[in-house]
């Protein structure tokens, strides 16, 4: 009986060092990856925004220039909406803003909208 708790124990132990090496492995790579990734996620949302309005269609940095409107039936959102400004030389020339079509074939569909200050569609995506 003894050198099967003794055996128990060495498992436990081996187990334990593996999920203490494991978890810090990881915990590591986040750390050190975490930047990248932030870059990496502001490069994909700049480059869906810019295909909406072309970075030569405005001079501001589209990425921090926002306003946030509160949620409303008719965005069809359940919290507040992100709206990207798009200004050429500071004055608005267009925004991009999130869109939601509630009866999408499988679910809903989500997309982000460029008007103009006519209200004219810009593009979509």
């Amino acid at each position: 009986m003894a050198t099967m708790t003794q055996s128990i124990r060495r498992s436990a132990i081996g187990l334990g060092l593996f999920a203490i090496i494991t978890g810090g492995t990881i915990a590591i790579t986040q750390a050190l990856t975490e930047e990248r990734i932030t870059e990496q996620a502001a490069r994909a949302e700049a480059k869906a925004l810019f295909e909406i309005i072309p970075e030569s269609d405005h001079n501001n940095d589209l990425l921090r220039d926002t306003i946030a409107l509160p949620a409303s039936d008719r965005l069809a959102t359940e919290g507040p909406v992100t709206v990207w400004v798009a200004r050429q030389d500071g004055k608005p020339v267009g925004m991009i803003m999130p869109a939601v079509a509630p009866d999408g074939y499988s679910g809903t569909i989500k997309l982000l909208v460029g008007i103009d200050l006519e209200g004219a569609v810009l593009a979509f995506g």
